[in-house]
């Protein structure tokens, strides 16, 4: 059985509220009115304990929350669960609370402090040879966001989109963030981060090569850029394959992997960032599938030969998003171009 476990814990925090999403299963809630606000930390632990069926579609999980200082304006608490959610128990140091439809808990005053847990079977996807654990949270101020994952074998860690995290070791992962994307209603803050894991107990693997790159000029430092991207592999992609660009002056090496994004097209901070009006991700591959990529793309300011490469499947961490059978065939040099930069003269005015 596969345990997910999670404790939040929100310091000093009024007028709260919040958005628990993880996995596949989606929670929802009112926008965000405006609010005064003093601040607040919630803190995640997920742990993951090896499946006895290697083909489990769903693991059930054990969520945590606990609070220290909650209100709001109508001094009505209400928390959405997951639909799925049961067993649900909650502590409260006074008054009442009830469980409605959706489900959600309605806590009927501003509380010091509550607790609250319950399961769900939804919270952790298989997804072909790998695991997807996503974390959401959103808020209409900032806060902070102080997370570990923890995972045994025959898991092993293969990429995150989104926030990534800042510590990486064989069994853990960590974050620790502010987040700052803004998004929707009253500019709410998201914390979102979807962690691959792969399952080393299943051998059928995709496998992602750029069977061919070009580049043909559009004006004096345009070009328009183009990849055929080909599923080798006996398996589906599992995660969605970026395509991620590189501009380097030659003489130049190609990209090491997926983590190096100097002078690359996309970024990993805070989510994926990449150029408006491309294809980017990329949709998922069934085997013996290709699709093609097409872009245009401005040289940078910087004289001289430029080289682009593609490297496929690249962000996330050292391997990509997907465990594939070969990581040694995902990029190819789509061409080079020599960019003159412009100068001009600056003009003294007495």
């Amino acid at each position: 059985m596969k345990r997910v476990t999670y404790c939040s814990t929100a310091v000093a925090a009024a007028f709260l509220t919040l958005l628990f999403v993880t996995g596949v299963v989606h929670s929802t809630d009112t926008p965000y009115p405006a609010r005064p606000w003093t601040g607040f930390t919630r803190v995640v632990t997920i742990t993951l304990e090896s499946a006895g069926d290697p083909l489990t579609t769903a693991l059930n999980s054990l969520w945590q929350m606990e609070s220290i200082g909650l209100a709001t304006l109508d001094h009505v608490v209400r928390i959405p669960l997951p639909s799925d959610a049961y067993s649900i128990n909650v502590k409260l140091l006074s008054g009442l609370y009830s469980i409605v439809p959706g489900p959600t808990v309605v806590i009927s005053s501003d509380q010091l402090w509550f607790y609250l847990d319950y399961y769900t079977d939804q919270r952790a996807l298989r997804v072909g040879n790998q695991i997807l654990v996503t974390q959401t949270a959103i808020n209409n101020q900032e806060y902070r966001y102080v997370s570990t994952l923890n995972f045994t074998a025959p898991y092993q860690y293969i990429g995150t989109s989104g926030y990534s995290p800042i510590s990486v070791a064989a069994s853990s992962l960590h974050w620790d963030n502010i987040p700052v994307e803004i998004i929707g209603v009253n500019n709410p803050y998201r914390f979102n981060s979807s962690t691959w894991l792969g399952d080393s107990r299943l051998t059928d693997k995709p496998d992602l090569e750029i069977l061919t790159a070009t580049l043909q000029a559009l004006s004096l430092n345009q070009v328009q850029v183009t990849a055929v991207i080909h599923n080798r592999g006996v398996t589906t992609t599992a995660a969605p394959p970026y395509l991620n660009l590189y501009d380097y002056l030659a003489p130049s090496t190609p990209p090491t992997n997926p983590l190096d994004v100097t002078y690359s097209w996309c970024s990993l901070y805070p989510a994926t960032q990449c150029p408006p009006n491309t294809t980017n991700p990329l949709p998922v591959l069934e085997p013996g599938a290709s699709v093609t990529f097409t872009a245009a793309y401005t040289f940078s300011y910087r004289s001289g030969t430029h080289d682009l490469y593609f490297l496929v499947d690249g962000l996330g961490g050292n391997w990509g998003l997907n465990w594939e059978s070969d990581e040694n065939n995902n990029g190819k040099l789509a061409g080079s171009k020599f960019n003159a930069s412009i100068l001009l003269p600056l003009v003294r005015r007495d």
